[in-house]
């Protein structure tokens, strides 16, 4: 009777510790930095990468599993657009320029398209993975004119452990504004860039936007062997 309950325990263990170890991780969490560069998408900005700032921050993760993860930042980005940089003419034919730092603050989901740790191989793990992020997040920027708006960031990327404690990684992703004035300053009065051909404004259009292209790395801590409550 011992021997068979002792195999009945066995064959239980096999089946439940390699799913423990599925849906957790030997690391919980990461904390780091990120840089890289930042751009404006409006109606002083002619396309992507034009007028190409600096960003710089800090982030933090919680790694759920393997697949999945949630990430929080604070940045810093520099943005800035000049109107006589392409062939739009705007109400008088005015030109604008514009120039100021945004701090960003937001969450944002992750998930991994590959089970990404260092070990657990026997559940086809990668120390690699690209990856698809997205959530919510604010923006403000100060100066002249005030500005704050609620964002959406959605974004893609890529993470590589160097070593089992250590990340490194490259993100591209984009802040959806609700707001309009981002490029809007006092010091520049004769043109309002806020809505300046009276078009009604809608989630996906007269809107602003601002672009972060960054490199980050992170560091894990809290251990928690294969299984964490």
């Amino acid at each position: 009777m011992f021997n068979k309950r002792k195999k009945i325990l066995i064959a239980v263990g096999l089946i439940i510790f390699p799913l423990i170890e599925l849906f957790s991780q030997s690391y919980k969490y990461e904390i780091g930095g990120m840089g890289g560069a930042s751009s404006y998408i409006g109606e002083a900005n002619p396309g992507l990468y034009k007028n190409i700032g600096g960003t710089f921050g800090a982030l933090f993760r919680y790694n759920h599993n393997f697949r999945y993860a949630v990430k929080a930042n604070l940045a810093m980005a520099h943005v800035s657009g000049d109107t006589q940089q392409f062939e739009n003419v705007f109400p008088d034919e005015k030109q604008y320029a514009f120039s100021r730092n945004v701090f960003d603050l937001g969450v944002q989901m992750e998930f991994h398209f590959f089970n990404y740790s260092e070990g657990f191989r026997y559940l086809e793990t990668q120390s690699w993975t690209p990856y698809l992020s997205a959530g919510l997040g604010v923006s403000f920027a100060g100066g002249e004119s005030n500005f704050f708006s609620v964002n959406i960031p959605f974004g893609v990327g890529i993470k590589y452990k160097i070593r089992p404690r250590w990340n490194v990684g490259m993100e591209i992703s984009f802040r959806k504004l609700f707001q309009d004035n981002l490029d809007v300053t006092e010091r520049n009065p004769s043109l309002s860039l806020d809505d300046p051909y009276n078009i009604k404004s809608a989630m996906y259009k007269n809107k602003d936007w601002y672009q972060l292209t960054f490199l980050f790395i992170t560091y894990d801590f809290y251990s928690c062997g294969g299984f964490c409550k």
